[in-house]
This record gives structure tokens, C-alpha cells and sequence, in this order.
């Protein structure tokens, strides 16, 4: 059976994500962190399935600001597929967390890639960047090809997600890939 890992596992992508891959009859676990406000409202219905919760879908705590529990999720899992869907995914937000919004989103990304690179860089690994990245842009549409120009903290740091999941890739052999998201709405987004 294929073992996956989701960090960001409680937001809509990732949701979304886990359901597919249970669906393929994977292994899934998921990476949640400590919420002042709880944050399991996505997968309540995986967690409440007694068929499924701790048998094929597993819960892990951790936080993509602490490379210890990263390290420690990853080799206790010892996943094939790692899937980041977390970040501080709010433009707006962003402007004011600045340090916050590029550690979580940009930074971690080279933390997790070292892990994966000294533990077991046969995982795959994918990483979701935004289209955000292009910013003010004239061509239309985008392509792999088009200059990046971001115009706000949360861009610049998918742009270092961007090119730490490409230098992994291509100075390690890593099974690295990304996929440059536009803007999806669904019920499970939060707001």
C-alpha cells in the first residue's frame, strides 16, 4: 500500500487531497499543528469514520516552523509521496506577518526538501506555488516560461518555494515537482 504525507492536511487542498488518495486505497497521514481556534473541520469526516481513522488515515503534530518534528514525522511515516499544502496562505495577511509568511511559506520548503534529502530522497515530493508569483504581468496567459514578478510577501515566498523544490531537483536528483495554482474557491476554504 502507497504511504502519503500531507502537510496542511486540515485546509481545503489538502482535504480534498486526502479523500482522493484514500480513495486509491493509500495510507494517509496527515500533519496538523496547534490551533487556538481548532482546525479539523475539513477532515471531521475522516476522523469520525471508524473504518478508516488510525487504520488508513493517521493524524501526526507537528509544525512546519519546527524542523525537529518535520524530521521526526518524516522518518516515523517514512512516506513515498509528501504533498505541502500548508502555508500562510493569506495575501493580506502576509503584509503584516512578514517573517511569519516567509518562514512558513518559502523556508520550510528547503527544511523539508534537506529532510527528504537525508533521510530518503526516493520520496516524491510536490510542492503547490501560486500564480501570485507572476504578479503585474502583460503576458497572457502564463507559462513555465513567464518571468516571476511578485507584488506581495505571500508571492516572494511561493517564489522561494518555487526555487528551492527546482534546486533540490536539480542539484540532488530529487523527485521534486511543482504546480503553479490560480485562485480555486470550494466549501471547505477557509476565510
Amino acid at each position: 500500500m502507497k504511504k502519503a504525507l500531507i502537510f496542511g492536511v486540515t485546509g481545503q487542498d489538502g482535504s480534498f487531497l486526502a479523500d482522493i488518495l484514500l480513495e486509491k486505497g493509500y495510507e494517509v497521514h496527515g500533519m496538523v499543528r496547534r490551533s487556538a481556534t481548532g482546525n479539523t473541520r475539513n477532515i471531521e469526516h475522516l476522523i469520525h469514520d471508524q473504518d478508516i481513522f488510525n487504520k488508513r488515515f493517521f493524524l501526526c503534530r507537528g509544525d512546519l516552523a519546527d524542523p525537529t518534528s518535520l524530521y521526526r514525522i518524516i522518518t516515523t511515516v517514512r512516506p513515498q509521496e509528501i504533498y505541502n499544502e500548508a502555508d500562510q496562505d493569506h495575501v493580506g495577511w502576509s503584509y503584516d506577518m512578514v517573517g511569519f509568511s516567509a518562514d512558513i511559506t518559502g523556508a520550510a520548503v528547503g527544511r523539508i526538501l534537506e529532510i527528504i534529502k537525508q533521510v530518503d530522497p526516493s520520496i516524491h515530493y510536490f510542492q503547490p506555488c501560486s500564480s501570485n508569483m507572476f504578479g503585474k504581468t502583460e503576458i497572457a496567459p502564463q507559462t513555465e516560461t513567464t518571468p516571476f514578478n511578485p507584488q506581495s510577501v505571500y508571492a516572494c515566498s511561493k517564489v522561494l518555494a518555487y526555487h528551492f523544490t527546482r534546486y533540490y531537483r536539480e542539484a540532488f536528483g530529487i523527485f521534486a515537482s511543482t504546480g503553479i495554482l490560480y485562485n480555486h474557491d470550494g466549501g471547505r476554504r477557509s476565510m
